[in-house]
């Protein structure tokens, strides 16, 4: 596959999967099927939204309405020029919300990793429309990516991605796993959105313009919501450190936490059969 060489125009975008809407910063890509109480699910720093598979199906299958969307230079959502940062996707949530007239319910926040981040930051200052936060192997201020480090680092961020971008990008994937080999497929869906100029100028932008100094304190701050949270970390995690549960758990005290064994970052993909039920029991809280 060629990398980087395509446009995401009108004429690409009636080809793809999915469906797009229009927002102010572009256009997103999303998901939306079932029906009843509304999840939304937002995904990390580099994988699109096919990283919810698993899930994606079994709520909606449950009885519950479930949104999924490619966070902006990522997956086949438009790829924004200016900074990639919170308020840059705290606002493509809420417009997305809007614009899909879904905010006539309170709804249940699930975030990946970066999404973690991004589910947090968006309830605070969205705190009327939070039901619910689920966290899954959420980014931490106290353990950063090795990668986010490298690329936080103005000329060298510029450098890696000219020179060893995609291959540093191919030879992390397996830094989410446990056991990588079980899953195949994962590879090509990830690298299908590498035809879109962008990504990785994306990627660098939100390592590089994403505010993590103060997760703490918001982490702290939805503590105080009066919300159900649970907390799902991989044990195996390299990615986001398993230890990092603690700091989280010390900021947020009432969470609900599961440690789940013979898992990577990407906890709920690797485990659906143990992440999934427990999700599911969560959700009649």
């Amino acid at each position: 596959m060629d990398l980087e060489n395509l446009e995401l125009t009108d004429k690409v975008r009636n080809t793809l999967p999915g469906s797009f809407i229009q927002t102010s910063n572009g256009y997103v890509h999303y998901q939306l099927k079932g029906d009843g109480e509304l999840v939304v699910l937002v995904h990390g720093m580099t994988t699109p939204l096919f990283v919810w598979d698993p899930l994606f199906e079994t709520l909606s299958n449950n009885g519950f309405r479930v949104l999924r969307y490619d966070l902006f230079g990522r997956g086949y959502s438009d790829r924004f020029p200016g900074k990639n940062d919170v308020d840059l996707y705290n606002k493509q949530l809420y417009e997305l919300l809007t614009t899909l007239r879904l905010v006539d319910q309170k709804i249940t926040l699930v975030g990946l990793s970066l999404g973690g981040a991004i589910c947090a930051n968006f309830a605070i200052r969205h705190s009327e429309l939070i039901k619910r936060i689920c966290l899954i192997d959420p980014v931490h201020p106290s353990k950063l990516p090795r990668a986010m480090k490298l690329l936080r680092v103005p000329g060298l961020n510029i450098l890696l991605r000219k020179f060893v971008g995609h291959k540093m990008l191919f030879a992390s994937l397996s830094d989410n796993f446990y056991n990588y080999e079980d899953f195949p497929n994962f590879k090509d869906n990830f690298s299908e959105q590498l035809q879109f100029m962008g990504y990785s100028k994306a990627v660098i932008s939100t390592m590089v313009h994403y505010d993590l100094k103060n997760l703490d304190r918001i982490y702290r701050a939805i503590g105080k919501l009066k919300v159900p949270i649970c907390l799902f970390w991989g044990e195996q995690d390299t990615v986001v450190p398993y230890e990092a549960n603690e700091k989280l758990r010390t900021a947020i005290p009432d969470i609900i936490f599961h440690s789940i064994k013979e898992a990577g970052h990407l906890s709920h993909y690797e485990k659906p059969e143990i992440v999934n039920p427990l999700l599911l029991a969560f959700l009649d809280t």
